[in-house]
């Protein structure tokens, strides 16, 4: 059996069709497409034993317990966002040209199992970080699941460990964390950018621990 076979018998039922705003009740459970996009970016166990589980634990801390915590290790400057599902598009595009810029090649998603308490299947994946909106979209349940769910959390990194992003949708409050070097603070900054009213409303909604960190938000003029 291949390892993400429980993603294919769990997600596939008709009742997870309700977080998806792109494919139809009719359309879901497409059994052929989910396959093939799991065959192309599911990452395997032993991969991601030798590639990722080092360098997660470099980039996050307290995975277990997540928010209210501090996700991110102590050198790592922080942008707070307004979450929900782990990407719309435009915040899909803003981290992929944060990527391009820095030379990521791929980059990787981790769902959060939280101490291997969850008993929904869970998701480790890898993609090219010049991967298409449309194709980043394309697995049918599989992707609708994992990019739109509103009651999961993820880490999102790359090989270099510049930077990574806490998607922690099924918070409280939902909030995305993006945590970067210093010296790429500009760049993430200017992709970023949010208005004035964003800003307050996520800061107003941090956890007490975030508070005091490398916070940082450039507010736009529009």
């Amino acid at each position: 059996m291949k390892e993400y076979q429980k993603i294919v018998d769990t997600y596939s039922l008709d009742g997870y069709h309700m977080y998806s705003k792109r494919i139809s009740r009719s359309e879901w459970g497409d059994i052929e497409a989910g396959r093939i996009y799991l065959d192309k970016y599911w990452l395997s166990l032993t991969e991601y034993k030798r590639r990722c589980e080092k360098l997660q634990n470099v980039i996050f801390t307290n995975q277990a317990e997540a928010l209210p915590q501090m996700i991110f290790s102590d050198e790592y400057r922080l942008l707070a966002l307004g979450g929900g599902c782990l990407f719309t598009e435009e915040d899909f595009r803003s981290l992929q040209n944060c990527m391009l810029k820095v030379g990521e090649k791929s980059f990787f998603i981790i769902e959060n199992d939280f101490g291997g308490t969850l008993e929904e299947p869970t998701f480790r994946m890898e993609f090219p970080a010049d991967i298409s909106w449309e194709e980043f979209f394309s697995g049918n349940f599989v992707s609708s699941t994992m990019i739109e769910s509103i009651h999961k959390e993820f880490f999102v990194f790359g090989e270099s460990g510049l930077w990574g992003k806490y998607s922690a949708s099924d918070y409280k409050y939902p909030i995305d964390i993006v945590g970067f070097l210093p010296e790429y603070e500009a760049i993430f900054q200017d992709e970023f950018c949010q208005n004035e009213a964003e800003v307050k409303d996520v800061q107003n909604h941090l956890p007490d621990l975030y508070k005091s960190a490398h916070f940082l938000a450039k507010v736009s003029n529009t």
